[in-house]
């Protein structure tokens, strides 16, 4: 048995089956160097490096230090948010026998760089060559281009670390280049000019405030939030015991019920936060009016959830979902002849069907599991003892999802990025939370460019961090089977209402 943050254990997984997997994780130090008098933005692309290497590699060193802007993370500099991090990486399970050297923003002299990583507003830029193209007009706020580029950077030292372990991975290429504007594998667009204006924010929802609601929030508050709107709204409460590992925008200080938490960010920041904690149902209901005027960023992970921000009728909403080391992020107007935020989620099975499968999933009766989808009192202990009893569920972690959610029962019992772990054992699932943080920035990212009068994503972009992302945006019809939220009329009249014409 191990206490490793980055491993779930199982019945069948042991602590000798994940070994490995972290020892070739550990194999290698991780060094983030930052130039001599480095900018805002290289400041900021560090930290996110820092905060997601932390979180994969115990091996990790600071070389510089630099006074960090306005952050999510509340540090002055970059050796105080290391300093910060240090009580939440892992044990090492190998000494480090080799090094990477992670350069920000510019090549410094001395020990060459294994990568280095661009520091812009809207270009995401990871080369192991040395140099870089040509950067993006400069531009005032985050560097939305900066924090993705130190995710994919994360996922590129993750990839190297296991695939020889059997994780599946593109080989790596010596310079990638992609960029938030336009979602293209080119440096930003000619647009990028237009970037310098003060931003002018729209109203902002975050419909769940876990890993991924988090990093965008953590995203955005790299810059000045001074004139927006934002709520925050989840059920749940952070979790400290495992929470702090897998959300890139926590440094251990969370406590209470996320949307507090996530609001507090957005509020240092400048915002004028307010916090719903409850369920996006409870939340639609207790609006006054109908719509939001702005831009709700949904990273909800339930199928009901997901009709209920449907239900939001929002101008825009930009939706995201992760599965493994794979995501996509997609801008949907409800009624407009393309996906909408339950489109992907419409399942022609009945329900009880897919009450009986999850059932025998995760070893409930499928009568109870029923029942759970309005109980508010949440997974029981009888629950959790017929999950241990069915094999699911290990007894050493029943005893915190008492009052938690059937999500987080699945949590446990779901792998996510999986190595092979020899003839005899199961996958090892290895926790990647860089995926998380891609997704955020990527949400956060549309939000800045409407503040900006920026194009925003035309309307679905996807990335599989087993490699590099790919060279294309692609629009998904509506569902046709009727049976969408988006297929009836009275939501139709309600968004032309709203808002005119939904285009």
């Amino acid at each position: 048995m191990t206490a490793d943050p980055r491993v779930a254990l199982s019945r069948e997984l042991t602590a000798a089956d994940a070994g490995p997997a972290l020892a070739a994780l550990d194999a290698r130090r991780v060094v983030v160097r930052v130039p001599d008098a480095a900018t805002g933005p290289e400041a900021l692309t560090a930290a996110a490096m820092l905060v997601q290497v932390t979180r994969a590699h115990a091996h990790v060193d600071l070389d510089g230090d630099a006074d960090l802007p306005p952050n999510p993370w509340a540090m002055s500099t970059l050796g105080a948010l290391r300093a910060a991090l240090s009580g939440i990486g892992p044990a090492p399970a190998a000494d480090a026998s080799s090094t990477a050297v992670v350069d920000v923003g510019r090549p410094r002299r001395g020990l060459a760089a294994s990568l280095l990583v661009a520091a812009q507003p809207w270009t995401a830029a990871v080369s192991e060559t040395g140099s870089l193209p040509d950067g993006d007009p400069p531009a005032p706020g985050a560097p939305y281009g900066g924090l993705l580029g130190a995710g994919l950077a994360a996922a590129r030292l993750f990839r190297e670390a296991l695939r020889p372990l059997g994780l599946p991975a593109a080989a790596e290429e010596r310079l990638v280049v992609w960029n938030v504007l336009d979602h293209r594998r080119s440096p930003a667009p000619a647009q990028a000019a237009l970037a310098a204006a003060a931003p002018s924010w729209p109203a902002v929802a975050l419909l769940a405030c876990g890993s991924v609601g988090s990093s965008a929030a953590a995203a955005l508050a790299c810059e000045d939030l001074t004139g927006m709107h934002a709520e925050t709204v989840d059920g749940d409460t952070f979790d400290a015991s495992r929470n702090t590992f897998r959300y890139p925008a926590s440094i251990g200080l969370g406590v209470g019920p996320k949307a507090d938490w996530v609001a507090g960010i957005l509020r240092a920041a400048g915002a004028a936060a307010t916090p719903h904690s409850g369920s996006v149902r409870g939340w639609v209901l207790g609006r006054a009016t109908p719509g939001w005027d702005g831009i709700v960023v949904a990273s909800v992970d339930t199928v009901d959830g997901r009709y209920d921000v449907a239900d939001v009728l929002a101008r825009t909403t930009v939706s995201a979902a992760v599965a493994g080391l794979a995501l996509h992020v997609q801008v949907e107007r409800l009624g407009d002849g393309l996906r909408c935020p339950y489109c992907d989620f419409v399942d022609l099975q009945p329900a009880l069907s897919r009450a009986a499968a999850d059932a025998a999933f995760l070893g409930l009766p499928e009568t109870r599991l029923v029942e759970l989808a309005d109980d508010p009192a949440g997974l029981r202990q009888s629950d959790l003892d017929a999950a241990v009893a069915a094999g699911r569920l290990l007894p050493d972690n029943a005893a915190a999802l008492v009052g938690r959610r059937v999500a987080d029962l699945q949590a446990r019992v779901y792998a996510q990025g999986l190595v092979p772990a020899g003839p005899q054992a199961p996958p090892v699932p290895v926790s990647a939370p860089f995926v998380s943080w891609v997704t955020g920035v990527l949400c956060a990212a549309e939000v800045a460019k409407a503040a900006r009068g920026l194009p925003l994503l035309d309307r679905r972009t996807e990335l599989d961090l087993h490699g590099g992302p790919d060279d294309f945006v692609h629009r998904r019809p509506a569902d046709t089977s009727g049976r969408c939220a988006c297929a009836a009329q009275v939501r139709r009249r309600w968004m032309r209402a709203l808002y005119g014409r939904v285009a």
